[in-house]
């Protein structure tokens, strides 16, 4: 029997892997997917209270959602947009938790730039300056 203190131990043996592709070579289908892979990811930690993870998956998964514009051309769709805005936005609340008041403004900042009308950018921007003693 197992009981509920008792240590588990897991051994994993990896059979395949395979480098993801380059974000400039991906279709914006491709992108999403793993960027929204990385969001959820993202909440579970979140969830956990494990905020620094959390905050690392939903910086991984930014980079696939908001690419800088000389990886990717066209301009994106509105299901990109989106979820780039939520990822941005969850990223600022997780550096909020944690502490990290700077990455979490300039999280927020980029949400804004995204979506102007978001009221929870807004509002999770406006906590990180007031906890930063921005009155």
């Amino acid at each position: 029997d197992i009981g509920p203190n008792c240590s588990l131990l897991i051994v994993v043996e990896i059979i395949q892997a395979e480098d993801t592709p380059k974000i400039s070579v991906m279709s914006e289908q491709e992108r999403v997917n793993i960027g929204d892979r990385k969001r959820k990811i993202g909440n579970d930690h979140f969830a956990r209270k494990d905020f620094d993870r959390a905050s690392k998956n939903y910086t991984s998964a930014s980079k696939y959602l908001d690419p800088p514009s000389y990886e990717v051309k066209g301009e994106p769709s509105v299901e990109m947009k989106d979820l780039g805005a939520k990822t941005w936005c969850n990223l600022a609340l997780s550096e909020l938790k944690a502490g990290n008041l700077g990455s979490g403004i300039q999280a927020a900042n980029r949400a804004l730039e995204i979506d102007p009308k978001s009221t929870k950018a807004l509002y999770r921007k406006g906590k990180l300056l007031e906890q930063k003693g921005w009155n």
